[in-house]
């Protein structure tokens, strides 16, 4: 029997089917009874809860029973409202062939038939219809164009329980709920959905409501502090050496990089472990690559000006879990689990291991981790725990044992809704699958489009990380512009020799801080439903800081990431930017173009293949407004304040930037 849930004037049509008794079976009767309805099914009674707004809504199922073998608790069929276009968010695969690969253009979306255990990651797929999608696409949310809004919808996770929408069909699809292990359960999620003016606007609220459903407000994040590792300009280890890494590669590189730009921030990545065939022996560095031990790479890269430092790790150990014929297997054995012969923390009692291991790693110096394949809970702990729990305690066991050291936290392989459902403290994860090394043009373009539409909903719970780029790649500068912009970390992984220094430069000031901006970057609201991968359109970013005494300032990146190596054209103004109406000055930082602008006034340009351009729009004040410094990309960094005494203009200028551009005119 359909149910029918209004979200603002939107309705969407549901045909839920719940497992009582250990199998699927349908609802036959379903009463309103206030903010819910009562289910009556064959084998006893359930009640869906509808809590919320007029405008975001989320739906939670209640009642008492077993699920089926499989862990499958509930599926639904959802038809929805007229639409005329979808932006969906799959981890189903990861694209074939994508890294690593060379053959231009890369086709995207490219179908695969889907594995047994989804990708890590999360792919956006423009479309105009869910029809032509692949029907066995695990779909975490999908954004809908109405006639007039949108419409956002995502799956919840909880109660043990990880959900994903597929089988998608004409304006309809369905959404199932699993643990992966037969289970009793008494509560279920099913969806949270939201209508809204904007693309932003609409997401926010489906996330919104969605976290009080759960409980789980304090995970948004707006209401966590932003990493303190992300201030700084930074070099990852892991493209420039892959597993090959050693104290003296490292401290050279470093010591390079240093020489070339203000570098200040290191990831040591995978390769620094002791192991035998890819598990996890010792909390300790291998000894033959690093003699002096984490503490004394850590003190040398101190000496050479690094300010905050990161250790790769795994949620499992390392790839293959723990080493069982180690002593760490033995010390730790009442803590690990053996799963299917891979032994590896047991979710509900991993703390004490990562709390040991986070001891070690902060006293030798280090002030971040970055916790990398959580795609384990899926792969390794599905079938032997419910799925969202198991991520839910792996999740608590870190960021707890991190939060008693002080290490922030850096997530990576966790864009499932598991995994960004439970990042309880850590405000910062991989926005998108691996940059491709070596770099490709459509594959560094395809990384650029990756990020910037899953920042729509990853931004949400997280800072988003772009993930670092090398500039080699012939679109580096397309790579650093769109990481200026993130908000997020800003890290590079060159090999130290090859690094260009005139392509990091503007990123940092001399003393490797980058500029920081209030929120993350995101599409512009233009560009929302358009895919600037396939379609000859712009890819457009935008983010906004405030200069006390002068007003918000508007960054726009405009990026030609068309797969055809052609000639695009773009419009921008302020509005992009969302900024007030109101007069600014328009200042493209490659071309140092400028003039005078109105808030909705439109400047067209073209942009080469490849090509990028940079529009500050400042406002304009009594006829003065300074645009910033050429020295940076996001150049109103370079101003703290401005005060207006008489016809006097006094301005709090960053050390060391004395020179800015400064538009005078009527």
């Amino acid at each position: 029997m359909p149910l029918k849930v209004k979200v603002g004037v939107s309705e969407l049509e549901i045909a839920l089917k719940l497992s009582l008794r250990g199998a699927l079976e349908d609802v036959v009767r379903a009463e309103p009874a206030g903010n819910a309805y009562e289910l009556l099914l064959a084998g006893g009674r359930a009640l869906l809860k509808l809590l919320g707004s007029e405008d975001a809504v989320a739906l939670l199922v209640e009642g008492e029973g077993e699920t089926a073998d499989d862990g499958l608790v509930l599926a639904a069929e959802v038809k929805l409202p007229e639409h005329s276009s979808v932006l969906v968010f799959h981890h189903t695969y990861d694209p074939p062939g994508f890294l690593g690969g060379q053959s231009e253009p890369y086709d995207y979306p490219a179908v695969s038939a889907a594995p047994a255990v989804p990708s890590a990651w999360t792919f956006p797929w423009h479309t105009r219809s869910l029809a032509s999608l692949p029907k066995d696409l695990k779909i975490s949310q999908l954004l809908l164009k109405l006639e007039s809004g949108y419409l956002h919808l995502l799956a919840l996770p909880g109660w043990g329980f990880s959900g994903y929408f597929t089988n998608p069909g004409e304006k309809v699809l369905t959404i199932q709920q699993l643990s992966t292990v037969k289970m009793r359960w008494r509560t279920a999620p099913l969806l949270a959905a939201a209508r809204g003016s904007t693309a932003a606007e609409t997401v926010s609220r489906a996330f919104n409501v969605a976290a009080r459903a759960l409980g789980r407000e304090c995970l948004l994040r707006s209401r966590k502090r932003k990493p303190s590792f992300a201030e700084y300009l930074g070099w990852c280890t892991w493209n420039a050496f892959w597993r090959g890494i050693s104290e003296e590669k490292v401290v050279s590189g470093f010591k390079e990089l240093r020489s070339k730009a203000p570098f200040a921030m290191v990831i040591l990545d995978d390769g620094w472990m002791a192991s035998r065939e890819g598990s996890l022996s010792s909390f300790e560095a291998d000894p033959e690559k690093f003699p002096r031990g984490l503490a004394g790479l850590a003190a040398k890269l101190r000496e050479l000006g690094a300010e905050k430092l990161g250790l790769w790790i795994t949620v499992n150990g390392y790839w293959n879990g723990v080493d069982p014929e180690s002593d760490l297997a033995r010390d730790y054995r009442e803590v690990l689990e053996d799963l299917d012969g891979t032994l590896a923390p047991s979710p509900g009692k991993a703390f004490r291991f990562f709390m040991d291991w986070f001891r070690r790693v902060k006293d030798a110096g280090f002030d971040f981790i970055k916790a990398d394949n959580q795609l384990a809970v899926a792969s390794l702990y599905a079938g032997h725990h419910p799925v969202e729990q198991a991520s839910s305690e792996l999740h608590e066991a870190v960021e707890a044992a991190a939060a008693l050291f002080n290490l922030e936290i850096l997530n990576c392989m966790s864009l499932n809704p598991e995994h960004f459902f439970s990042m309880w403290r850590s405000n910062t994860a991989r926005a998108s699958i691996d940059y491709s090394s070596p770099p490709s043009p459509s594959r560094s373009k395809l990384h650029l489009y990756f990020n910037a539409y899953n920042t729509l909903w990853l931004s949400q719970v997280a800072w988003p990380d772009w993930d670092m780029f090398q500039t080699k790649d012939p679109l580096a500068l397309q790579q650093a512009v769109a990481r200026a912009l993130s908000g997020g970390p800003v890290y590079v992984s060159d090999v130290p020799q090859e690094l260009k220094a005139e392509v990091v430069a503007p990123l940092a000031f001399p003393d490797g801080r980058v500029p920081t901006f209030p929120a993350p970057a995101l599409p512009t609201e233009d560009i929302a439903m358009r895919d600037p991968y396939n379609e000859p359109v712009a890819l457009k970013l935008f983010n906004k800081l405030e200069v006390p005494g002068l007003g918000v300032y508007g960054l726009v990146g405009v990026f030609n990431i068309y797969k055809r190596d052609e000639v695009i054209e773009y419009a921008v103004s302020p509005s992009d930017a969302a900024l007030s109406a109101g007069e600014y000055v328009a200042y493209e930082y490659f071309s140092e173009r400028f003039g005078k602008v109105e808030g909705s006034q439109v400047l067209r340009g073209k942009l080469n293949p490849g090509e990028v351009h940079l529009y500050v729009f400042a406002p304009l004040k009594l006829g003065f407004s300074p645009v910033g410094s050429r020295k940076l990309y996001v150049m109103p960094a370079a101003l703290h304040w401005a005060k207006v005494v008489g016809s006097v203009v006094r301005l709090g200028l960053e050390p060391g930037f004395p020179s800015l551009f400064t538009w005078r005119g009527s």
